[in-house]
């Protein structure tokens, strides 16, 4: 529940190109954050760098979590977010702030480009299928 508690304090936090810290997110910035304060993992800063890492997995086989990119404003992957459960993901959104948004809705699906998967669930008892880290340093 960890995961989902950190996001739910970051919720409605306000947009900032470049920002990493609660006085401002953009969306790799909030990622980094999440990652850094939830799982102890070192990742990438910029959604193009963290679309390079992990596993690529399907949609349908999305686990909290999760990252999922898009192509929003350019021809190449400028926008990333946290899966949660449901078809729910989290992302600092330049309009709306730290936010969860769905992959169903029209505008996130026609820009979805892939997912991909940086923790492994480990079972640890808890039953609360919270992610934890496979590994904490991602960023090489």
């Amino acid at each position: 529940m960890e995961l989902l508690e950190n996001i739910s304090s970051l919720l409605g936090i306000e947009y900032h190109y470049g920002g990493q810290s609660v006085t401002g997110f953009d969306c790799s910035g909030f990622v980094h954050y999440i990652y850094k304060d939830t799982f102890e993992a070192n990742l990438p800063r910029t959604s193009q760098e963290l679309a390079r890492r992990g596993k690529k997995i399907s949609p349908r086989n999305l686990k909290r979590g999760d990252l999922v990119f898009f192509r929003l404003n350019s021809s190449r992957i400028d926008h990333v977010g946290i899966y949660l459960d449901n078809d729910l993901f989290a992302h600092a959104s330049s309009s709306k702030g730290v936010t969860m948004a769905s992959l169903n809705n029209g505008y996130y699906k026609k820009h979805f480009v892939k997912a991909l998967r940086l923790l492994e669930i480990k079972d640890t008892g808890t039953g609360d299928g919270e992610p934890r880290p496979a590994r904490t340093d991602i960023s090489d």
